[in-house]
């Protein structure tokens, strides 16, 4: 059953799938799968892809997603993910994350207490929030522009 889109939604996306083959580290052949427009969980198409990507290349199995709700954060509108990691492993998928920035479509990455966006040389430093989680010590996380990008190879 077709529900009517809020005032405020984006149109719709035109339909389709579409495949990018790259090759990870290891020289094995992978794909970075795009179904256009809003998945049903709510994350849209070019983050899931991405958050795929990044489960493939880098073994991880949880990445949350989409938050429902309002307010500031990319994650209410589909647009951001967090890779729920420690240490050295998320220190190399947010570099992989930031060297890769411009294909991937990111708008920016905060790791370890801090905040990059495209065309800034490191992280600038943020407040303590209090937490491991609220400062991001225990995931990536990653906002993604809107729209589509492309894969790194």
């Amino acid at each position: 059953m077709a529900t009517a889109a809020p005032a405020n939604a984006h149109p719709a996306p035109r339909v389709g799938t579409f495949s990018t083959h790259v090759q990870n580290a290891q020289g094995l052949a992978m794909s970075c799968r795009l179904s256009t427009g809003p998945g049903t969980s709510g994350l849209q198409s070019w983050p899931a892809a991405v958050r795929a990507r990044i489960a493939a290349e880098f073994g991880m199995t949880n990445i949350g997603g989409h938050r429902p709700g309002s307010g500031r954060s990319d994650h209410h509108t589909g647009h951001a993910i967090d890779v729920m990691v420690r240490g050295e492993k998320g220190t190399e998928i947010a570099n992989w994350v930031r060297a890769n920035a411009r294909g991937l479509n990111v708008k920016y990455v905060i790791w370890e207490q801090g905040y990059w966006q495209p065309g800034m040389s490191g992280y600038r430093p943020m407040e303590d929030r209090g937490g491991d989680t609220a400062n991001h010590y225990d995931h990536v996380h990653i906002s993604f522009k809107q729209g589509a990008g492309s894969c790194p190879s």
